[in-house]
């Protein structure tokens, strides 16, 4: 064998190597293991603190894990590069409110059932980079109880097609919200919420479907 074509396979083995271990080290559970999980596969589902939720991170991004890439590939709308930035004026409201909606106890898939709730966003800052909004009210209901949401603080990018953030309840809680519209906060009226609320020693996986209005 040439030394050009044994230099050229092990090349090939080292990155195919290196490729595989970084599939290895970077895939974590998404929230949709929480929900996939059945009573009778308990042991499958390993979560600690919000690893089963990779609520995705920049303000362009989108839902990760298994609602789609990172990026602005999300949920199957198409990537951002082929989305029109938005304007939206300091002010406005963003209320987001279910029409349907389940939860399961994180690290308990046998504690499930319906959730619902309804939040309202508003936007301070626009910047070149996207928006700036605080939490401004809200209540999530999940397992019977309501929980009113006291504070919290969320980032929205340039095409206004996502948003996330975080913020406490009045009963201390607190929660990692996700939500990502089908089109944009602006233009449309349909969008899927996924939130990570922990309150006391229980932490709920909540999926909410619902409609936006200003």
């Amino acid at each position: 064998m040439q030394p050009k074509t044994l230099a050229t396979i092990i090349a090939i083995v080292a990155i195919s190597a290196g490729l595989v271990g970084y599939t290895a080290a970077t895939q974590t559970p998404s929230i949709l293991h929480v929900f996939a999980a059945s009573s009778t596969q308990t042991n499958t589902v390993d979560c600690n603190n919000s690893s089963c939720f990779r609520m995705g991170n920049g303000p362009r991004g989108g839902f990760q894990g298994g609602f789609g890439g990172p990026g602005g590939r999300s949920m199957g709308f198409g990537p951002w590069s082929n989305v029109s930035t938005v304007s939206i004026a300091t002010g406005t409201n963003i209320v987001l409110t279910s029409t349907s909606g389940q939860f399961r106890a994180v690290g308990n898939p046998d504690e499930n059932g319906t959730a619902s709730g309804t939040i309202t966003f508003t936007v301070t800052s626009d910047l070149s980079g996207g928006y700036v909004l605080t939490i401004s009210s809200g209540s999530i209901t999940v397992s019977g109880t309501t929980y009113t949401i006291s504070s919290g603080s969320a980032q929205m990018g340039p095409f206004a097609s996502s948003i996330s953030g975080q913020g406490t309840t009045s009963s201390s809680g607190s929660f990692l919200i996700r939500a990502q519209a089908h089109g944009n906060f602006s233009g449309t009226t349909a969008a899927q919420e996924m939130v990570d609320l922990k309150a006391g020693s229980t932490e709920y996986a909540i999926l909410l479907s619902g409609t936006i209005t200003g």
